[in-house]
């Protein structure tokens, strides 16, 4: 990325008319938008870029006026990599994009990763932006000169994917092709084993993040990691791990009141206190609710939620919750598990 952006990345909550310009501004370099958190961008301004984000998938078209009565046309070519703390929870933007969840997951699952990162941190700066060059402009000469080979092998695996995820979409079997072929094609040109591309996984993949739909649950559990990952001083949410019983402890009231406001300023499905807590009932993750439990520091009518179910449908690490509430530094006692009945 940083070859990319030469040395510093863009935000997506720059004013919309720059993003515009960006986007149109090239076909091949990717364009990439940091600083995505739906609750620090203006709802005018996120709708925008939502739109720009869906046109630019199909390489739609822009006009705008000038002072003289003529007009411009933003031809929006430029590929875009948008990052940031928020899901993209438009089911339209995710059916067009290749969604890559990143957590602390990500290294924990593969054994050898930390250290083979620290390796190429090591490398410096300079070495990964001229290793990028290089893939850069190997992919460009694939692109020209064997541009119809690339394209038969594109449908060649898409036609493979097809067949067996017959219930994806078209858009979602594109890209989990590309993804594919583009890891194949890298195998290739760097030496590794194309045997060991872990396709299997890379199907799971998609498909878990193509289920994440627009459902009140999924985003009551993206509400709940967006304010695990606040200072603990300014979490509104009170709630805390037991990781022995696998449980995690949240304060019921602040949290569905909570994830109220959250969902209105998304624009994300909200039925009611009452409907939300029915739903976490139905689901896999419900443990118990209006349990009474410590949390914040003093005891409250709490939801317990199975944090390993958690994880393994939404990716959220069981370790990345906090483990103790209030703060260590707190002589606020915490009480044991045993109120729980169960």
């Amino acid at each position: 990325m940083a070859f990319f952006a030469v040395g510093s990345l863009g935000s997506a909550r720059r004013p919309p008319f720059s993003l515009l310009r960006e986007i149109s501004a090239t076909s091949m370099i990717p364009v990439i938008l940091d600083e995505y958190r739906v609750y620090e961008i203006r709802d005018d301004h996120r709708d925008i870029l939502h739109h720009l984000l869906r046109h630019a998938y199909r390489a739609g078209r822009e006009t705008r006026g000038r002072p003289d009565q003529t007009t411009i046309d933003y031809h929006l070519l430029a590929p875009v990599v948008l990052s940031g703390e928020s899901m993209v929870e438009d089911a339209a933007i995710r059916e067009r994009s290749v969604i890559l969840p990143v957590s602390r997951a990500t290294v924990c699952d593969f054994p050898g990763a930390r250290e083979a990162y620290q390796e190429l941190t090591a490398l410096g700066p300079d070495t990964l932006r001229r290793t990028a060059g290089w893939l850069w402009s190997r992919s460009l000469g694939m692109a020209g000169a064997e541009d119809a080979e690339v394209m038969d092998g594109l449908r060649e695996v898409a036609e493979k994917l097809q067949e067996r995820f017959f219930e994806m979409t078209d858009r979602v079997i594109h890209s989990m092709a590309a993804v594919v072929f583009g890891s194949v094609w890298l195998a290739e040109n760097i030496g590794w084993d194309v045997e060991e591309i872990p396709a299997d996984d890379i199907y799971r993949k998609f498909v878990n993040a193509q289920a994440q739909e627009e459902t009140p649950l999924a985003g009551f559990i993206r509400f709940l990691e967006l304010e695990n990952s606040r200072k603990p001083k300014d979490r509104k949410v009170p709630m805390r791990a037991d990781l022995e019983h696998g449980h995690l402890i949240v304060c019921q009231v602040a949290a569905v009141e909570g994830y109220g406001i959250y969902a209105r300023q998304a624009r994300l499905p909200f039925l009611g206190r009452d409907a939300l807590v029915s739903e976490l009932r139905e689901s896999a993750i419900f443990i118990a609710d209006s349990t009474l439990k410590s949390v914040g520091g003093k005891k409250s009518r709490c939801l317990v939620l199975d944090i390993d179910i958690i994880q393994k449908k939404y990716g959220i690490p069981a370790d990345s919750w906090p483990e103790s509430w209030p703060p260590s530094d707190d002589d606020v006692p915490l009480p044991s598990d045993d109120d729980i009945p169960f």
